[in-house]
């Protein structure tokens, strides 16, 4: 069974979006055939979450003081429920639109579930926001920000972030990876619409030597 190294490998940030990067975590690559959770503990989610520009380094360090193992592992927990969640959602809207492409009968809408865990959680996050000073001092202003000393505040802006998305028309570029052994979201931004790989130097080549292969 593969192992995380113990300096772990930058996460593989390939969505163009933070939340679709984040459903990408359940299925990390760490080698040839072998794949893990990207977030098996709370540091973990700290770490992509800095890494993707959720947060700063200066919150990453105040919640690695100020978080306890108790509120890190829930967070965790929440996180997960929350990513869960967002996959199925997502996998329910593109298999929603590729059979409506085809002309073919629409695909049952995600089960409420996960729609409303999902919302709840944007719920909590925009209930638990506080009217705070940020910018510098020669531009400082107010604004509503969660707070930054909750161990949940990762989850929270994910969250947020998720609702704004699914909100929004940009929900139309999600895409899922035309790897069938992949299914890695993304957003299609290219002039035509037509990117097909989640990463052309991963899955793209990967399915150029099956096909090469397959006409030997």
């Amino acid at each position: 069974m593969p192992t995380l190294p113990e300096t772990p490998a930058p996460f593989q940030l390939i969505a163009d979006h933070v939340v679709l990067d984040f459903v990408n975590t359940q299925d990390v690559r760490v080698g040839p055939g072998d794949e893990l959770d990207g977030l098996p503990r709370y540091r973990d989610l700290l770490r992509f979450s800095e890494e993707s520009g959720l947060i700063s380094r200066e919150e990453t360090d105040l919640l690695v003081r100020k978080a306890s193992d108790y509120k890190g592992d829930l967070a965790l927990l929440e996180g997960l429920a929350l990513r869960g969640s967002l996959a199925q959602v997502f996998k329910k809207i593109i298999e929603a639109r590729v059979l409506a492409a085809r002309g073919e009968e629409e695909a049952a809408e995600p089960h409420e579930v996960f729609v409303n865990l999902v919302a709840g959680k944007a719920k909590e996050a925009y209930s638990a926001r506080v009217l705070d000073w940020t910018g510098e001092l020669s531009a400082r202003r107010l604004e509503w920000t969660v707070d930054r000393v909750q161990a949940q505040l990762p989850v929270s802006r994910l969250a947020l972030a998720a609702v704004d998305l699914l909100t929004s028309r940009d929900v139309d570029q999600v895409r899922t990876c035309a790897d069938p052994t992949c299914g890695w979201l993304f957003m299609d931004r290219s002039k035509n619409h037509r990117r097909r790989w989640c990463d052309m130097t991963v899955c793209g080549n990967r399915m150029k030597a099956r096909r090469f292969k397959a006409r030997e």
